[in-house]
């Protein structure tokens, strides 16, 4: 284990910069703590409250007090507010503003996260019910951006049997086990029920993982070594269209699923369009950033023939289109 972090860290070029720990207390993360601390890294932890369970909640977060005034290692805890939806995605979203404001806060150099073998399948899982492609079996990226995950290569069992060794007394959330959570239901239901089929299911998805990031690594490779690819975007093939459209919505932070794709795709054929095709897509654009980040589906081929006009100024593309117009037809 600590090997494993040791080797992590180097990799990255982390040893000697100033890291944040995103520290629940959980079995994961006072895993992770104990190795860093062992090894010594400059780290400091912090804890969001997400304040659902009360009491139990405030007590976790005061133990995590305690267990970094044990090791002298320094301690940052807020604790949301009523407002906050009580969602897993309203929390992640929480957290995640939490861990940014912690690492301007604290002048640091990288966020680690605790997730590990396990989290990585149960998320690929998630993502393939849930509806995803090639980029989204990826999984949980080891590093991605100020974000790092030194525990993506060991199991939950290799990380309870560490903190049973080291004497570790890690907090037991009671909401891990509730499955009205998807995540916790994946874990507790389903992976259980595939394990009858694989006793290794979680290393198929974990090896299915490694395989699409590395599909995923190629095809992105290929994409940059295209010459003007929307110049030449009638040429290409269906599959080569889809892909650039989801890289321009992906770049654009435009929402997006295979639906709208493929609407993109049909409309790169109407007869407003330049021989491009990128009007398609800026006309998605413009919808998508006008209607208050509404992408509408029916009667969009219509609205956009009746409504729009486009002209092209050297490179670039104007377009003009009445959004409130377009949703009074769409609501016809």
């Amino acid at each position: 284990m600590k090997k494993n972090s040791s080797d992590f860290l180097k990799k990255y070029g982390l040893f000697d910069k100033k890291l944040l720990l995103a520290f629940s207390g959980g079995w994961d993360s006072m895993c992770l703590l104990d190795v860093l601390c062992s090894i010594g890294a400059n780290v400091s932890a912090i804890h969001l409250n997400h304040n659902w369970r009360g009491e139990q909640s405030a007590a976790e977060a005061l133990a995590c007090g305690r267990f970094c005034a044990e090791r002298k290692v320094e301690f940052y805890t807020e604790t949301l507010g009523d407002e906050v939806a009580q969602t897993e995605t309203a929390a992640r979203e929480a957290r995640y503003e939490f861990f940014e404001r912690c690492a301007k806060k604290f002048g640091a150099d990288a966020v680690l996260t605790a997730h590990n073998f396990d989290d990585n399948a149960e998320t690929v899982l998630y993502r393939v019910i849930k509806g995803t492609g090639t980029r989204g079996l990826r999984g949980i990226e080891e590093k991605r951006g100020i974000y790092y995950r030194p525990l993506l290569n060991v199991t939950r069992a290799q990380i309870e049997q560490y903190c049973r060794e080291n004497n570790l007394t890690p907090n037991n959330d009671s909401s891990n086990t509730d499955t009205k959570y998807k995540r916790n239901l994946i874990r507790a239901k389903i992976l259980p029920l595939l394990m009858e089929i694989n006793p290794d299911v979680t290393g198929a998805i974990n090896s299915l993982s490694q395989v699409a990031a590395f599909d995923n690594q190629l095809i992105e490779e290929y994409l940059g070594s295209l010459e003007n690819p929307l110049g030449n975007f009638h040429a290409f093939s269906p599959a080569l269209k889809s892909r650039l459209i989801y890289k321009i919505f992906t770049e654009r932070g435009i929402d997006y699923d295979r639906t709208r794709i493929n609407i993109i795709l049909d409309l790169s054929n109407c007869r407003y369009c330049d021989s491009s095709g990128l009007s398609a897509i800026l006309v998605a654009n413009r919808l998508c950033k006008n209607a208050n980040g509404i992408f509408f589906l029916s009667g969009l081929r219509k609205a956009v023939e009746r409504l729009i006009t486009i002209s092209q100024l050297d490179t670039v593309l104007n377009i003009t289109l009445n959004v409130e117009k377009a949703i009074q037809i769409l609501e016809e």
